[in-house]
């Protein structure tokens, strides 16, 4: 397949970047397998962009480190947005472009990429914030590249408590240590939106997660060892080894007491421009 997505050469050798692009490009071929778009999760920023359509006919779409477009391509499909990604994998935008070829795809990095003032609609960075080497600058970008008065910037990210909580997390302490630096807290976030002049509303989305016998103990093992999350990919291979034997044994244990259940919740970040 020709692959035609823009491709912009990255002249840029910041370690977040090429540590992203490595990333990913281990798990580019696994990621819908592991990581496919959340159905409530999707059905919430269904909603959101459908009472964004009211009295518009049609929205643009920025889907900011959009991976392989678990969520911006079924949002497209559904709403008929116009819809731009853009991601320092190319591996990843290959899988987007296959599914999706009517959308534009750019190989590039969003902090360093030329995108014209008031372009978009919605800009969404989903799972991506703590990628940027300068968080604070990044969001500033997207409010200049939203319309006004009526754009919206949706992040969608993880409160340091889920990482407190995740069996991958509590059992893999390089792991912790690693999503509690590079993710800032829902709070810290919401002080920068506010600080740059957003209005914010958070929501959560979440249900019970169990792990009740061992058959799913071993799933979990084989989506770890698969490294489907990008904070694997910075372990090394007998971090991630001493990880897992610790998981297995610490869950196998734990089911001696019943179910391993957890509040498992995802944040959307709503934030509307300064006009």
């Amino acid at each position: 397949m020709k692959q035609h997505f823009k491709r912009i050469q990255l002249t840029m050798s910041l370690r977040n970047t090429l540590a992203a692009k490595k990333s990913f490009r281990q798990m580019a071929n696994i990621y819908d397998q592991y990581r496919g778009p959340n159905d409530q999760m999707l059905e919430a920023l269904s909603n959101i962009v459908a009472g964004m359509k009211e009295n518009r006919e049609t929205l643009s779409l920025l889907d900011v480190g959009c991976g392989t477009g678990g969520y911006s391509i079924p949002l497209a499909v559904k709403h008929g947005l116009q819809l731009t990604g853009i991601d320092v994998s190319e591996e990843m935008l290959t899988q987007a472009e296959r599914k999706y070829p009517e959308a534009r795809w750019l190989l590039e990095d969003f902090e360093e990429a030329s995108l014209g003032a008031g372009s978009f609609d919605i800009v969404l960075m989903s799972y991506v914030i703590q990628h940027f080497t300068d968080l604070k600058k990044a969001l500033q970008k997207a409010s200049a590249l939203l319309t006004r008065p009526n754009g919206r910037l949706i992040i969608v990210t993880d409160d340091h408590d889920q990482f407190r909580s995740s069996p991958v997390h509590r059992f893999i302490p390089k792991a912790m240590e690693i999503d509690l630096k590079r993710f800032p807290a829902v709070e810290e976030l919401r002080g920068y939106l506010k600080g740059i002049g957003f209005d914010v509303v958070i929501h959560r989305v979440g249900k019970d997660e169990h792990i009740s016998n061992e058959g799913e103990v071993k799933r979990l093992l084989e989506r770890a060892k698969a490294r489907y999350i990008s904070t694997l990919t910075l372990l090394t291979d007998e971090e991630l080894q001493k990880g897992l034997e610790e998981m297995e044994m610490g869950l196998k244990e734990e089911l001696k007491h019943g179910a391993v259940t957890r509040r498992r919740e995802r944040t959307i970040i709503l934030a509307n421009p300064p006009r």
